[in-house]
């Protein structure tokens, strides 16, 4: 069978492939690649083995929708007719997506289930946090799964490894609001504020400070940079509608127009306000080709961010 997941929630895109892992009692194993660093060749060698012993085949295909891609055109016109057997399981997956593209839609033609992992809406992320706290025996109220889901902002990445830290110190025991207020110091939205507010304030020895924090509490470097080209795709979105004069000046007015939560709007305004449009858009295309080479590239991960501040 073929699977097309796509979307930016890498944490519940990746759960999900968990799951699929579980369910295949009969695979021999997982084979997990990058696109970017593969040929048609090998990518028809991996898709068309025989697995020992008529073993399952449990295959997972990274970043087919991505720029560096470099075979895309060759792949797109083999899998107009690949033929894959029902025992076996064959993922493609992608973060970024363009559904305008033909290879975006015959993915999702050939596809025998497709499964879109955009980032979760508030409401959407405080039923998912009731799921996850039950799972790991956690009990919160009402109010305090809201609060979280106000907290991580679309965050499952973030909200499951808070989740996991609350339930270790609670131990069993009903959380209490304290224990909240103790425990999810500096979330991951604060913390890149903070970090584009000492960027724009040209503090790189701050920025390198704060990005070496995230780090060591557990943050990778390819989830960190997601979240401030995320950053930085917001402040195009705000400088772009403040110069077109959307909002009347009313942030609440602005957050309903761009579908973004007041508080990303109010956090980010003093960031937008500081660079011009051009010099967002140059800072982002330095953040997407970063992130190319993070993916793509052997060089040292945390180098290649620290590199990023320093030159930004």
């Amino acid at each position: 069978m073929i699977y097309f997941f796509y979307g930016a929630d890498a944490y519940r895109l990746k759960e999900k492939i968990k799951t699929l892992e579980l369910q295949s009692a009969k695979t021999v194993g997982t084979e997990k690649l990058e696109a970017a660093n593969l040929s048609l060749d090998e990518i028809k060698n991996y898709l068309q083995a025989n697995t020992l012993f008529a073993e399952q085949k449990f295959l997972v295909i990274n970043g087919v929708l991505a720029k560096n891609f470099k075979v895309k055109e060759d792949f797109l016109k083999y899998l107009q007719d690949i033929k894959i057997s029902t025992e076996d399981v064959i993922i493609f997956t992608d973060l970024e997506f363009d559904r305008r593209t033909v290879l975006f839609k015959l993915l999702c033609k050939k596809a025998d289930q497709v499964v879109e992992f955009l980032p979760l809406k508030a409401d959407e992320l405080e039923d998912w946090i009731k799921e996850k706290a039950a799972a790991l025996n956690l009990k919160l109220k009402q109010e305090q799964r809201k609060k979280l889901a106000a907290a991580f902002l679309g965050d499952t990445w973030l909200a499951a490894m808070e989740l996991e830290k609350i339930a270790a110190y609670v131990n069993g025991r009903e959380v209490a609001d304290e224990d909240l207020e103790l425990l999810i110091r500096g979330r991951a939205e604060d913390d890149i504020f903070k970090l584009t507010d000492v960027l724009t304030r040209g503090d790189k020895k701050t920025a390198l400070k704060l990005m070496q924090d995230q780090l060591e509490l557990g943050s990778n470097e390819i989830h960190l940079l997601s979240m401030l080209i995320r950053q930085f795709r917001i402040l195009i979105q705000i400088k772009s509608a403040l110069e077109a004069g959307v909002g009347g000046g009313d942030n609440y007015a602005l957050a309903k127009i761009l579908e973004l939560h007041p508080f990303v709007v109010q956090k980010s305004l003093l960031a937008a306000k500081k660079y011009s449009f051009l010099e967002l858009q140059k800072i982002y295309n330095f953040l997407e080709q970063t992130d190319l080479e993070l993916k793509s590239s052997k060089v040292n991960k945390e180098t290649l961010l620290a590199k990023l501040i320093l030159e930004i």
